[in-house]
């Protein structure tokens, strides 16, 4: 349960648009590209999500902003995974060769 009362059960993945889907997948591996995984100074992320949010209608935001959050985890999870399986032992923020990233696009692993 969060603070709102609403539970697990509360929240459901909805179909969102896959430009939306792509500039999280974007952000994540900019994140990782030219942070080493942290995410960055400012609000653009938020702002980018905001302005979809109130693109679409009032009844689904909130299931919006659950599967956009769902889709920006799943990214961070792919390029983390696929990060340490080249720097073994490495932590987001710990500064890696990035050359590796050149091998994944958008959470394909390319030699997998």
């Amino acid at each position: 349960m969060d603070i709102t009362g609403m539970t697990a059960a509360d929240f459901h993945t909805i179909p969102v648009s896959k430009e939306i889907e792509q500039k999280v997948r974007d952000r994540v591996f900019e994140n990782m590209k030219y942070r080493y995984g942290m995410t960055g100074t400012g609000n653009e992320y938020g702002e980018m999500v905001h302005s979809y949010l109130m693109s679409i209608p009032a009844k689904d935001r909130r299931d919006a902003a659950y599967t956009i959050d769902q889709i920006h985890f799943d990214a961070v999870d792919k390029i983390n995974a696929f990060v340490k399986s080249r720097v073994p032992g490495w932590q987001p923020g710990q500064a890696f060769d990035t050359s590796i990233l050149d091998e994944y696009r958008q959470g394909v692993d390319v030699k997998a």
